[in-house]
């Protein structure tokens, strides 16, 4: 027998021990920069596509400086966080034809209808057995340790900034669906100049907007996303690692802004919060897959 043949069986008779799937998705999920899984369309007719942007460890400033326009008191102290450990953020908000795919049996509680506009009114118990129903469906594709959840505040937010330090990760416009673009009819004084907006507008199909530098569609604007934490008033201020909210509360985060809110509300650093059973024709989210802490 030669050596390199001893070689090889001594790595298949690995691969059969370790199951194939785990050990070939394992260096995959680590060495690309994208992850697709792919779910059975609803009712047949082709498959509906998930699509993870790998997001590496690193250390960004959480909160926005005193100046920042629109800051309000929960985004500072600004904080200096540190994320020990890699995750996989999807590229966009979670549309309804994925929902039609994954939560067979719960209708689309969405009040804007479309196959690629995100879900919206959904709870957040709702969010979170989405994510469940993902695991089951995954589990031999994932790494060891992943799971879908849903992103904490500063997952979020270090995803969302995608390297930047300003209010957005970009221009404003080019990346961002709120209330001066989304159809809401402006209101006017009588001199005609613009006061504010009415709330008839809509969400937009996700990725029809430029992504941030990381590849992350829709993070400012369109639907405001659920996040895993419990509501924290302030940041801790300091130097922290995996920050995560408290064990228990009665509001979860949600994030991002929407397409019926001023852009301000779209900020990298802006915090709002709402109960588990808030629904609202903005409100929505987007799936993370991350290391048990």
């Amino acid at each position: 027998m030669t050596k390199n043949f001893a070689r090889f069986l001594a790595a298949a008779a690995t691969l059969f021990a370790l199951g194939l799937t785990d050990a070939v998705a394992a260096p995959a999920w680590k060495d690309q920069k994208t992850i697709t899984l792919r779910w059975p369309r609803a009712g047949g007719g082709g498959e509906v596509s998930f699509t993870l942007v790998a997001i590496q460890p690193g250390t960004f400033l959480m909160g926005s400086p005193a100046g920042e326009i629109d800051r309000t008191p929960g985004e500072g102290p600004q904080t200096k966080v540190t994320l020990t450990r890699p995750f996989w953020l999807a590229a966009t908000e979670v549309t309804q034809e994925q929902w039609a795919a994954v939560m067979t049996g719960v209708p689309d509680p969405s009040h804007f209808k479309g196959p690629r506009l995100p879900v919206d009114r959904v709870a957040f118990d709702e969010a979170i057995e989405f994510c469940a129903r993902l695991n089951a469906r995954f589990a031999a594709e994932l790494p060891p340790g992943v799971k879908f959840t849903l992103p904490t505040e500063a997952q979020w937010e270090y995803a969302c900034r995608a390297g930047t330090t300003g209010p957005y990760a970009g221009n404003i416009d080019e990346m961002s669906w709120y209330q001066a673009n989304s159809g809401c009819t402006p209101i006017r004084d009588a001199a005609g100049k613009i006061t504010g907006y009415n709330d008839d507008g809509s969400s937009k199909p996700v990725a029809t907007k430029k992504p941030n530098a990381w590849g992350l569609y829709d993070m400012h604007g369109n639907v405001w996303e659920w996040c895993l934490d419990f509501k924290f008033e302030q940041l801790p201020g300091g130097a922290v690692s995996d920050l995560r909210g408290p064990p228990n509360g009665t509001e979860h985060a949600r994030r991002g802004g929407g397409w019926k809110g001023v852009a301000t509300d779209g900020r990298s650093a802006d915090r709002h919060w709402s109960k588990p059973d808030a629904r609202g024709r903005g409100l929505g989210f987007r799936i993370a897959a991350v290391f048990a802490p």
